[in-house]
């Protein structure tokens, strides 16, 4: 789950933010392209930098050499990171093509930046 403004679109009488929802796109907790950050693939749109990103336990896999193992529904919600940036590529006449994905960076780091800047 994102949660955020895009475009700048929200409840204007209560200015709450939209909850949109989202897959991972690729593993997370591993470097993305040696980028301490993971993909999601989500419709999102520019006003949503910034904005956190949760997900709540509800089936994870654990895959063995011989099985395949399914853990139950949990009720624990976690923060994964901010999101900053939806994903494009550039085809062969140089347009942007949007792919659907946007960066996840790690929540992490958000302690290893308040740390650096408390540093005398």
């Amino acid at each position: 789950m994102i949660i955020g403004y895009p475009r700048g679109f929200s409840d204007a009488v209560n200015n709450l933010p939209i909850a949109r929802n989202g897959l991972l796109a690729s593993q997370y907790g591993l470097k993305f392209d040696g980028l301490p950050l993971c993909l999601v693939d989500a419709n999102l749109h520019p006003g949503m930098s910034g904005s956190p990103v949760f997900a709540k336990q509800s089936n994870i896999w654990r895959s063995g050499p011989s099985r395949t193992l399914a853990i139950g529904r949990g009720d624990n919600t976690y923060f994964l990171g901010v999101f900053s940036a939806t994903v494009s590529t550039i085809l062969s006449d140089s347009t942007q093509e949007p792919l659907g994905l946007g960066f996840v960076w790690y929540g992490n780091l958000i302690e290893d930046i308040i740390d650096s800047a408390l540093k005398p």
